[in-house]
């Protein structure tokens, strides 16, 4: 994962960016898909493979019961708001290399 800040590697696991002192926890999160599983993991892989730092977001009751259909299976891929647009373009490459 880099920061988005300044682009610099974060050790895994990592919030705050030495270099910098950007703190991915502080910055705006943003909604860049809703899919369902398994396409959840394959999105979180890609962004992950590019060092975009990615969070998943489902429903808690799907979650606990894995459910995967519906809106309880629905799950949402965040990204910080700065590294939004290079997340979708990636997700649209992919698309269009299928």
């Amino acid at each position: 994962m880099r920061c988005p800040n300044c682009n610099l590697p974060l050790k895994d696991g990592q919030h705050y960016c030495e270099n910098c002192k950007f703190d991915l926890r502080n910055t705006k999160w943003v909604i860049i898909k809703k899919v369902f599983p398994p396409d959840d993991a394959i999105i979180e892989s890609l962004l992950r493979s590019f060092d975009i730092p990615v969070q998943l977001v489902q429903e808690s009751i799907g979650a606990l019961y894995g459910l995967s259909v519906g809106s309880l299976g629905e799950v949402k891929v965040i990204v910080p708001e700065s590294m939004a647009e290079e997340a979708l373009t990636l997700l649209q490459a992919e698309i269009e290399d299928q």
